[in-house]
């Protein structure tokens, strides 16, 4: 995502300082990238140089860069998920809230075509119930199965769902889980299966795998309306199945570019307007993800934390 969010921000016309503990890394997108782009390493980092600061690193890694930069006044982009817990989020919030400064976080699926019509289509109408799930493949990197890194791969995939859930149905209340360990690492599970209660008296049923070898996602929306569907990895409508299909071109997926914009306009305008994602909403849905991991330890239904 680093490299996604280095390669949109030029294509808008930013200049870029990537920073990364692999400098190789850094020297060789940089090379591909040309003018515009400078690496320095992390503890070389000039805060006063900069109007935006893009957070790529895995969740297990999270705080320090955050914190500096709501110190130095520069406004932020954390990718999902923001924490491995609500616990280790904790300590960037504080910071944010202290400063004042700018911020969004990486749930990109608010800036859906779709899910931006869905939520007109179901503005002012009562959602009772929502059915969804996120299967897909597992993310190949050495550190995505380790809880202490990653918080879990439910922790990075599903998250999404649970965000999009909030996003569309309003906050989840409670939350009731199982699952199936992973075959080749028993600490983390390959699928859940939860049940979910909104405030407003709603329920759903939700389910993630990272067993299949492709992408397949889907969450229904049952209101007076009946069933409002969005499909695929891109969220679209049932009623509009050309919507958000776009190609990548020239490694840039559109939908990070729509995104991206939308950040570094809040940050040249100083307004949040327009950020769909903010840090406080994605530390919400990371509240969740602790209910479920508590629900599967505990084999009870948890309630969620107040954020």
């Amino acid at each position: 995502m680093g490299e996604q969010r280095a390669r949109v921000a030029r294509r808008l016309g930013a200049e870029v300082v990537l920073s990364d503990g692999e400098l190789d890394r850094a020297r060789t997108l940089a090379g591909e990238l040309r003018d515009g782009v400078t690496v320095t390493p992390p503890g070389g980092i000039d805060w006063d140089a900069l109007d935006a600061v893009f957070v790529c690193t895995p969740a297990g890694a999270r705080g320090p860069v955050e914190t500096a930069a709501a110190e130095h006044g520069v406004a932020l982009f954390v990718e999902k998920p923001i924490a491995i817990s609500g616990d280790h989020a904790q300590p960037i919030l504080d910071a944010v809230r202290r400063s004042g400064v700018l911020v969004a976080a990486g749930y990109m699926n608010r800036y859906r075509a779709g899910v931006t019509e869905a939520r007109k289509i179901l503005a002012g109408r009562e959602v009772f119930a929502v059915d969804g799930h996120w299967v897909g493949n597992p993310y190949l990197k050495d550190w995505w199965l380790d809880p202490a890194v990653s918080g879990s791969p439910f922790n990075d995939q599903a998250s999404h769902l649970i965000d999009l859930c909030r996003y569309v149905a309003g906050e989840i209340d409670s939350v009731a889980a199982v699952e199936r360990r992973a075959a080749g690492s028993p600490e983390v599970a390959d699928v859940v299966a939860f049940a979910v209660r909104f405030t407003s008296g709603a329920c759903g049923t939700l389910l993630h795998s990272w067993c299949a070898t492709d992408k397949h996602v889907q969450l229904s929306i049952y209101s007076s309306l009946g069933e409002t569907v969005l499909r695929g990895w891109d969220f679209r409508l049932d009623e509009d199945p050309g919507i958000d299909r776009a190609a990548d071109v020239d490694g840039v997926t559109p939908i990070f570019l729509t995104e991206t914009a939308a950040f570094l306009e809040a940050v040249k305008r100083r307004d949040a307007e327009g950020v769909r994602s903010t840090l406080e909403d994605a530390y919400r849905s990371l509240l969740v993800v602790d209910a479920v991991h508590r629900s599967l330890a505990s084999g009870r239904v948890e309630p969620v934390g107040v954020g």
